[in-house]
């Protein structure tokens, strides 16, 4: 098997398995976390698996192209934070919302993001190797 589709998969399975805690977590606060048929369930799962699908993707990065210094784990955090900005945002819809909710939100994210990314690069690695045609 490919590295890229092993870490691919590695990633996509951490962030469904983080998806499905994160709503767990989210259950102790909203009653309804688990109901399929609404809106919550679906936005905080799929939001989480997504920072698994860009981990995997980022992965290919290691040094930042600008800065130059090393991304490991950092990529997963920014990841992590990019990608729980729109869930973090949401929770202004409700009128009883605030701003530590906001922050925590994108906590979780970046440290979902950092898990996920530590968990791929372990057990599938990084950089240029994923994509050499020799490593299948």
């Amino acid at each position: 098997m490919p590295l890229m589709v092993k870490r691919m998969l590695l990633a996509l399975g951490a962030g469904f398995g983080i998806a499905l805690v994160d709503v767990w977590l989210s259950s102790a606060t909203v009653s309804n976390a688990w109901d399929l048929d609404g809106p919550m369930f679906w936005y905080v799962f799929l939001n989480r698996a997504a920072i698994g699908f860009f981990v995997a993707i980022v992965g290919i990065v290691t040094i930042h192209p600008l800065l130059n210094f090393k991304m490991f784990p950092i990529r997963g955090a920014f990841v992590g934070i990019w990608v729980s900005l729109s869930l973090a945002a949401s929770v202004f819809f409700d009128d009883t919302a605030t701003w530590g909710l906001f922050w925590m939100v994108i906590l979780s994210g970046a440290i979902y993001g950092v898990a996920i990314d530590v968990f791929a690069t372990k057990f599938s690695g990084q950089g240029k190797q994923l994509l050499h045609p020799e490593n299948e």
